[in-house]
């Protein structure tokens, strides 16, 4: 048994259905380890701006290609019943991520992380909410019974701001490029449909 836990990054953006389905997939899977194994890697979060990421390498978003947009809003569906995972798209889309992303920080959801970010998606992409509308986020945040004013006043401050810029740019200079990626120790997956491997990797299969 290793004395250190294995760090497994998971690199997201509200804005993208396949990271939403590779956190679900991925949740699924790591509560279906053996605890001795699950006690070996240490899910580690990391919310990025997908906009910064595609600048960076000169892409264009899903978005704003009409052919690749009409594509994902299919795949997507497909995806999603293939792992019984219930979709809606949000109510507008590409929306504002920016507060959602920021609230998803560990230095703003502390221990409160993970149940958060699985509000978060819930809200967005199970419920159709829009995550770019601050009552819409106050009302999710609430619901599931968080500290709403807390969390937002955190998550509104300038080290907020700063902390998802440098989130980002340090995504970057690992060399992501899009979402979800996921990172094992220094081992970089792209794609929601990389979850055999990354699990491979975990479990040496």
């Amino acid at each position: 048994m290793r004395s250190d836990p294995r760090r497994l990054t998971f690199y997201f953006d509200y804005l993208s259905p396949y990271s939403y389905l590779a956190w679900n997939d991925l949740r699924q899977r790591l509560s279906k380890l053996p605890e001795m194994t699950t006690n070996e890697v240490s899910l580690s979060p990391r919310p990025v701006l997908l906009a910064a990421l595609l600048d960076a390498g000169g892409q264009l978003g899903p978005a704003e290609v009409a052919a690749k947009r009409r594509f994902v809003a299919r795949d997507v569906q497909r995806r999603a019943r293939r792992l019984g995972v219930s979709l809606v798209w949000p109510e507008r889309h590409p929306f504002r991520p920016l507060d959602a992303l920021r609230l998803s920080l560990p230095e703003v959801a502390g221990e409160l992380q993970l149940q958060l970010i699985d509000t978060l998606w819930k809200a967005g992409w199970r419920e159709g909410m829009n995550l770019g509308d601050r009552e819409q986020l106050e009302q999710a945040l609430g619901a599931a019974g968080l500290p709403v004013d807390e969390l937002l006043q955190k998550a509104s401050s300038e080290e907020a701001k700063r902390a998802l810029r440098k989130e980002t740019e340090a995504a970057i200079a690992r060399g992501v490029f899009g979402v979800p990626t996921m990172m094992l120790d220094h081992e970089l997956l792209w794609g929601a449909d990389r979850l055999d491997d990354v699990f491979g990797l975990i479990t040496g299969d």
